[in-house]
C-alpha cells in the first residue's frame, strides 16, 4: 500500500511539474485564469491532467475512458442524492436565518460571466479531487481493502488534506470528514466518479457563489447573494465551521452507508 501511494506520488508529481513547465509560457493566454481568485482554475486544471495521466499510468488495466471513471446511465437516484450538496448548506443556513445569526444581502452588481466562469473553476476542482481523494485511492492504493475501510482512507485522507492550512477548526474537520465519507459512500455504490463530482460541486457551488459563504477558508468576493454568520463558530469557516451541517452530514452518511456493499444508488431500471 505505502509502495503504491509513493509510486502514484512520484508520477503525479512529475506529471504536474511538467505540464506546469508546459504550459508556463502559455499561461497568459488561458482564457479563465485571470478571472478566478488565486490561479484556482489553472492549477486544478494541471492537477486534475495529471492525476488522469498517472493513474492511466500505473491504475488497473482499463482501456476506456468510460471504464476509467465508471460511466454509467443516469437515474433517479443520482439526482437524489447529488441534490444533497445543495440541500444541507440551504437547510444550515435557513437555521442560522430563523434563529437571527445570519445576515442575508443580494449583490446586484454579479455579472453572468463570472457566474459562469467561476462556476468552472469549481467544476474542475471538483473533478480534481474526486479525482484524487476518491477515483485513485479506492481503485488503486486501497484496492486490497473492504469498502469500509476505503470509506474511512479516503475521508481521513480528505479532512487532512483541507485541514493543513485550518488546523484549529475542529467542527471544520469533522465536516470534512462526514462530507469526505458521503463522497465515498457515493463512489463505491454507484460504482461511478460522477455523482461525487455533482455532489462536490454543488456543494460548493452552493456556498460560494450562490451564497458567498467562505468554504474551507477560501472566500469569493462576488457570488449571487452574500450570506454573514454572526455565530462564533463560523468565521474564516463558513457553515463548514458550525454544527448543523455536522448533524447533517451524519445522518446522511448513516442514511447511505446501508449501500456501500448491497445495491447500487445507479443500477438499470
Amino acid at each position: 500500500m505505502v509502495t503504491k501511494l509513493l509510486k502514484f506520488l512520484l508520477i503525479y508529481l512529475i506529471s504536474f511539474f511538467i505540464l506546469k513547465l508546459l504550459l508556463k509560457e502559455a499561461s497568459d493566454l488561458f482564457i479563465f485564469k485571470h478571472h478566478f481568485e488565486d490561479e484556482n482554475i489553472y492549477l486544478s486544471t494541471i492537477s486534475a491532467l495529471s492525476a488522469i495521466i498517472t493513474f492511466n499510468k500505473i491504475g488497473p488495466n482499463e482501456k476506456k475512458f468510460k471504464d476509467i471513471f465508471g460511466f454509467s446511465k443516469p437515474n433517479i437516484y443520482w439526482i437524489y442524492f447529488t441534490s444533497i450538496g445543495v440541500a444541507i448548506p440551504r437547510v444550515s443556513v435557513l437555521f442560522w436565518l430563523i434563529n437571527g445569526h445570519a445576515i442575508l444581502a443580494i449583490n446586484e452588481s454579479i455579472k453572468l460571466q463570472t457566474i459562469i466562469v467561476k462556476s468552472f473553476g469549481l467544476i474542475l476542482i471538483a473533478l480534481e479531487e474526486e479525482l484524487l481523494f476518491r477515483l485513485v485511492p479506492v481503485k488503486y492504493i486501497f484496492d486490497k481493502q473492504n469498502n469500509l475501510i476505503k470509506v474511512i482512507a479516503c475521508s481521513t485522507l480528505f479532512s487532512i488534506v483541507h485541514g493543513i492550512n485550518l488546523p484549529d477548526g475542529y467542527i471544520f474537520f469533522l465536516n470534512v470528514f462526514l462530507g469526505g465519507a458521503v463522497l465515498s459512500i457515493l463512489y463505491l455504490a454507484s460504482k461511478s466518479i460522477l455523482p461525487s463530482i455533482f455532489f462536490h460541486f454543488l456543494w460548493n457551488f452552493t456556498q460560494l457563489i450562490l451564497l458567498g459563504i467562505p468554504i474551507s477558508g477560501t472566500t469569493f468576493t462576488q457570488s449571487i447573494f452574500h450570506i454573514t454568520l454572526t455565530t462564533s463558530d463560523a468565521g474564516k469557516y463558513g457553515l463548514e465551521g458550525t454544527w448543523t451541517p455536522t448533524i447533517l452530514l451524519f445522518i446522511t452518511t448513516i442514511f447511505l452507508i446501508k449501500h456501500i456493499d448491497g445495491r447500487p444508488l445507479a443500477t438499470k431500471s
